[in-house]
């Protein structure tokens, strides 16, 4: 819950009501309400209507830089203030590119093929060999397998419909 000097659970409540209202997922409701918390126990008493942009880069030079806060959370953080700051109707604008930092450029690493041959001989569990071969053939994510239903298996197409996952996005594969 949010600390309890800024009027805690009413205001925690009407900001989850106004994350929902924009449709946002359940996960990102809840590392949004988080990271905003979060905030709020670091800048203590001060009034939110007097909230300046030192606050943030103060945020992050003592909580997120010690801790060395991977760069995709410093961005949903920024992202979660911007929405905090609107749903009080601050008069301070996050400008999202002058706060956050830029993200990695990496290559994902990839398992070859021999590798994945080695890992499906050496899982032992017929149901988890099945599973990661169907990962490795189809590039599902894992929760979108765990969630799979046989309807939406087209044997006739050779498809797999994917519904709603990420970004609220259907997508067909292969």
């Amino acid at each position: 819950a949010l600390c309890k000097q800024h009027g805690a659970d009413l205001m925690y409540t009407e900001f989850i009501s106004f994350l929902k209202g924009k449709r946002y997922s359940k996960s990102t409701v809840t590392t949004y309400s988080f990271l905003v918390t979060e905030f709020l126990v670091f800048i203590k008493h001060r009034p939110l209507l007097e909230l300046e942009e030192k606050d943030i880069h103060k945020f992050v030079q003592k909580i997120y830089l010690p801790k060395k806060t991977a760069i995709s959370t410093h961005r949903q953080f920024i992202c979660a203030i911007n929405h905090f700051f609107t749903f009080l109707q601050h008069p301070l604008k996050i400008e999202f590119s002058k706060f956050a930092p830029k993200k990695d450029k990496r290559l994902p690493n990839i398992l070859s093929k021999k590798e994945i041959i080695r890992l499906i001989q050496v899982t032992k569990n017929l149901k988890h060999r099945v599973c990661i071969a169907f990962l490795y053939a189809t590039g599902l994510r894992i929760s979108e397998l765990l969630q799979l239903k046989l309807v939406e298996l087209d044997f006739e197409r050779m498809l797999i419909k994917v519904v709603q996952f990420k970004g609220r996005k259907d997508r067909y594969i292969p």
